[in-house]
């Protein structure tokens, strides 16, 4: 019962018997409510305008004023009075000098416009100078737009031939590393050739190790990076250096001593070598190995011991009784110091022959 919806009927014009909830009621009387109102507003504000166009102006009156008095008031006759006479007399040069005034008055007015028509004659020739002076800019601007092409396309020539300068130099740089690198081969050429003279393809054991060859620094740095033996530039530039200038004081036989110092220092790669510059295995009176403080020091007294053992003569096998005696220990006592020796210096000698 609660849920059921609670119905009226009523009649609307033109309609027949219809049913409506309450709610719909109310929403149709409100909203007719709401007309109403809106209908009374309007009326309200609308009434002031209506009224306003039914009352007669300030104009209207007062005309209307003047017509009733004209009815009603009669003309008087002017009296004829010396009085009167004067004051006509007093209004009438009053009636000049008004003119007079308005006279001037045009006449201020004629050259104030004789000076305005002057003034817009200045203006626009003025206008025209303007005009002129535009053109003359845009004549200016054209100009320059010009020569800003034209400094662009120089700026083009310009980078075109620095680019034709640079590759000329990297062309120029390029032939001139060829002309290095030919000079190189060039010169390794000619040193291996002096080379060949000094050194033969095989190492006798009856060479005397106590004459020098007379190798120069090129001619033993070649042979150093020929043979491949030692990997240290730094060693090899200095070892070249030294040589040439030790041997020169001390006679010795240039690839003997570096065959020994091979040996000695494991291609002057041994602890002693690396980290005392001991390249010859040289000991003290001790038996503790000697230390040097720098590699220039280390091969100049590995070269001057090989000299000290080389004084009674330069027979391998005689240095190998001094230098490392066959009867020491750990030796086997064939001489195997000195075939080693000779060993070396024969790997030494074939790189300078190998093709």
């Amino acid at each position: 019962m609660n849920n059921q919806k609670k119905y009226r009927t009523y009649m609307r014009f033109g309609e027949t018997n219809k049913k409506t909830t309450i709610k719909e009621e109310i929403k149709q009387t409100v909203t007719f409510m709401v007309v109403i109102i809106i209908c009374c507003i309007g009326w309200y504000f609308m009434q002031p305008c209506i009224f306003m166009q039914q009352r007669p102006t300030i104009n209207e009156v007062v005309k209307e004023v003047k017509t009733d008095l004209k009815k009603t008031v009669k003309p008087m006759d002017k009296p004829k009075s010396e009085p009167q006479e004067k004051v006509d007399s007093d209004s009438s040069e009053e009636f000049e000098s008004q003119k007079k005034v308005e006279s001037d008055s045009s006449e201020e007015c004629e050259s104030q416009e004789k000076v305005d028509s002057d003034s817009s004659e200045e203006s626009e020739s003025q206008k025209e100078v303007e005009s002129d002076s535009s053109d003359e800019s845009e004549s200016q601007e054209k100009v320059d737009s010009n020569s800003s092409e034209e400094c662009e396309s120089q700026e083009e020539v310009d980078c075109d031939s620095s680019e034709e300068s640079e590759s000329q130099k990297k062309v120029e740089s390029d032939s001139s590393e060829e002309c290095e690198s030919q000079e190189k081969v060039d010169s390794d050429s000619s040193v291996e050739e002096s080379l060949r003279k000094k050194l033969p393809s095989y190492i006798s054991d009856e060479m005397d190790m106590s004459n020098s060859l007379g190798l120069t620094k090129e001619e033993m740095r070649y042979l150093l990076e020929k043979s491949g033996l030692v990997d240290n530039q730094e060693l090899i530039d200095k070892l070249s250096c030294v040589m040439a200038d030790t041997v020169s004081q001390y006679e010795v036989n240039e690839l003997f001593a570096l065959s020994v110092m091979s040996l000695e220092s494991g291609y002057f790669s041994s602890y002693l070598a690396v980290n005392y510059h001991n390249y010859g295995g040289m000991l003290n009176s001790d038996g503790s190995a000697m230390r040097f403080d720098s590699m220039q020091e280390g091969l100049k007294e590995a070269i001057i011991c090989q000299y000290n053992n080389l004084k009674d003569g330069g027979n391998i096998y005689d240095v190998n009784d001094t230098y490392c005696p066959p009867n020491a220990e750990g030796n086997t006592g064939d001489y195997e110091w000195s075939t080693l020796v000779l060993s070396i210096m024969q790997m030494y000698a074939s790189a300078l022959y190998e093709d």
